[in-house]
This record gives C-alpha cells, structure tokens and sequence, in this order.
C-alpha cells in the first residue's frame, strides 16, 4: 500500500508548482532514470500485480506516469539522489516511440521538479535523450555510462588476454552492434591496442561503413572490415556484444567452439543468457561490474552484488564537478584515458571486478 500511495505522491509533486515541492519529499540533485527489464522488475516493486499474467502487468503499467522506486546515496562526495522509474519495457519503447518520448519527458521534468541537477541515463533511455535532443531541453548534466564501460571493456579484454595467454594478434576480434554509441567508442578505442584483425557487425551498410573510415583515420595497422551478414562471427576467436538483444538465433548457430563471448552492455540483455545456457563450449562474460562501496541503494534490489553499481552511475559519481577529470577519461588515446580511469578508481576506492 506504501508503494502505491508514494506513486500517487509523485503524481501529485509533478502537479505542484516547484516552490512547493519541498513540503511532500527532499529536494536531491541527482537522479537515475531507469526503466524496467520485464515483469519481474515491475513486480519486485508493485507487488500487487505478481498475481496477474505479465502482458498484463506490461500492459497496464504504461499507463502509468514515472515514479521514484529507490533512493540513492554515495558516501564520497555525500551525493544523494533518487532512481525514478519510466514504465516501459524494452520492447515498448523500441516498438513506440512517441509513448517512449512522451514518458522519459514526463521523467525528467519530474527530475526537475525534485532538485536534479544531474542525470544518469539506465538501459535504452539514452538513444531517446540524444536522439530526440531532450539533453538540450533540460538544464541538467547528462551521464550514460557508455564512455566508462567502453574503457572498462578494453580493460577487460587486456585481462582475460593475460590470463588465458593470448596473443592478440592472432586473434580476430568481432564487435556486434558497432554502431551503436558504446560499439563506436569501444571499437576506435580497441584499434589503438596491439590488435591485428576486427571484424565490425552492424545491420546498416552505410553506418558501418562510416564508421570504417573514423577508424582509419586513428590508425592503419589494424585490418578492419564490416558485414551486415552474421555467419561471418565464424572468423572470429573474440565477440564482444554492444547490442541489447532478447533472443537472436543466428549468433548462437554462427559462433564457433571455444569463442570468448563478452557482453559490454548494461543490464545484460537476455540473450546472454539464452547463449550460456545453450553454449557450453563457449566462454560467456556476463558483462562488467563495478564495485563501489559506500554507494547504497534504499527501496529496490536492483540485482547486484553488495555495494556495486552500474556503469551509467559510477561514472555520474566519478565525474560530477569535475572538468579536468572528464577530460581526462574521454580522452581519444586509450591509455592515456585508462590511466585517468584508474586514478578516479583509487581516488573513491572503486574497482572492476
């Protein structure tokens, strides 16, 4: 009943004019936009629908307008926060876009309204700010995490190289959905590593090869070619995923025994899932996590280990009121930008693990 009334509380402060906002909840400058994965996510917090069928609990909640299903508070910089919800399910908001622009503006003049100064973007929330430009409508500082998990990623990649011993340059790397936002990054920042041969997936010609270009012009040494055609993942030891996918068949027949499989994208999607449960001769890595203690979450399990975060906050935490340091790790040169990654990482006792 708490979680109800606290939905129609949100109701009522998008309503209210600002000045007035402070007398139904405390004013924070940060928020996390999120939305939910499926069902089971909505249902964890509005435990009266775990009794209907999930369509159901999908359909009805879309009616619903954003609302705050956690707190949020990092012990470094003493930032307190709030995780607003936009009720839509992923294949709601790729399947209607107006309903998704509709909502996330709903969220963020809600966010507005409460105190942020600072947004954190979760799952497909970013490609709906920055493709319809809602950044530009709002003042507010916009973090995704996507400029972090791609330095993470590479990061990730050296390690698993050493420890199996592999010689990079006898291995060809495939990236699927290079471009997308993260793809794009991770890929001209991999280039830059000791690598010999990268094979880029993408389902639009035209974006691939754009993107084939950028990389030339960073270096030449590196042999790059793109396919919209994913039976040639048979030419690749090392896939890195930049895509959310719920299922996808052809990924799964196509990828050969003893592949390296790592997911790159957060929440993992589920066909990440699907492919370890269905490819044991493959070795799947459920992506990247990021420990951070003294960051605690108060009303919603999110469903990571204690004291961790996702890329898209860690990365708000690191680099909120800090111009130098968010030079520093969007820098174009991978080591260079690891390094400044490394430095925040010490500075607030953050690992990768």
């Amino acid at each position: 009943m708490k979680v109800i009334l606290n939905i129609f509380r949100d109701l009522l402060i998008r309503l209210l004019p600002k000045k007035l906002v402070k007398y139904f909840i405390e004013p924070r400058t940060f928020v996390w936009l999120v939305h939910p994965r499926d069902a089971a996510d909505i249902t964890k917090k509005i435990s009266l629908l775990k009794f209907f069928p999930d369509n159901f609990v999908i359909g009805i909640t879309k009616f619903f307008w954003p609302f705050i299903v956690s707190g949020f508070f990092s012990e470094q910089n003493k930032l307190k926060g709030y995780v607003i919800a936009v009720p839509l399910v992923p294949q709601q908001i790729s399947s209607n876009q107006k309903l998704s622009i509709k909502k996330t503006i709903q969220a963020l003049t809600f966010a507005d309204k409460i105190g942020a100064k600072y947004i954190s973007l979760g799952g497909f929330l970013p490609s709906i700010v920055y493709r319809n430009e809602l950044n530009k409508k709002f003042n507010m500082e916009f973090f995704d995490g996507t400029n972090l998990l791609a330095r993470l990623v590479v990061k990730k990649i050296e390690d698993i190289s050493t420890e199996d011993k592999l010689n990079s340059k006898n291995i060809t790397f495939g990236i699927i959905g290079a471009t997308t936002k993260i793809g794009a990054i991770l890929t001209k920042l991999l280039i830059q590593q000791n690598i010999r041969q990268i094979i880029l997936f993408g389902k639009t010609l035209e974006h691939l090869i754009n993107l084939k270009q950028e990389c030339l012009e960073i270096t030449r040494n590196v042999g790059i070619e793109i396919s919209t055609d994913l039976s040639n993942l048979k030419k690749c030891n090392f896939v890195i995923l930049t895509a959310y996918l719920v299922k996808d068949e052809e990924i799964i027949k196509y990828l050969k025994e003893n592949t390296i499989f790592l997911s790159a994208i957060e929440p993992i999607s589920p066909f990440v899932f699907e492919l370890k449960k269905v490819r044991n001769d493959i070795k799947v890595i459920m992506g990247i996590s990021i420990k951070t203690p003294g960051v605690s979450y108060r009303g919603y399990d999110f469903g990571l280990p204690k004291e961790n975060s996702f890329a898209c906050v860690t990365e708000a935490i690191i680099l909120i009121n800090d111009e130098y340091a968010t030079k520093s790790v969007f820098a174009n040169d991978t080591k260079k930008s690891l390094r400044a990654i490394e430095d925040l990482f010490n500075k607030y006792k953050f690992a990768k693990v």
